[in-house]
């Protein structure tokens, strides 16, 4: 079931990766929402093909688990 979407606009800094993981850490130099500025944020990625996924860590939200996704395509020119 798809809930709402909610979209955050963050500028990353460069990744630190952890192949043995597979997680990828990057930390927030900028964002819309000031709190989020100078936190590391940690995903789980996952590369096929010409796609990569990173997921977030479980999160509890009123009662009751969510995790994010973010999906990108490696455009070929």
């Amino acid at each position: 079931m798809l809930m709402d979407v909610q979209v955050s606009v963050i500028e990353m800094a460069p990744n630190e990766e952890d192949d043995a993981k597979a997680t990828v850490t990057q930390q927030a130099e900028a964002s819309k929402s000031p709190n989020d500025v100078w936190s590391s944020l940690r995903r789980f990625c996952e590369f096929s093909g010409d796609w990569l996924a990173l997921k977030t860590t479980l999160k509890m939200v009123v009662g009751s688990e969510h995790t994010a996704h973010l999906i990108r395509e490696r455009i070929h020119q």
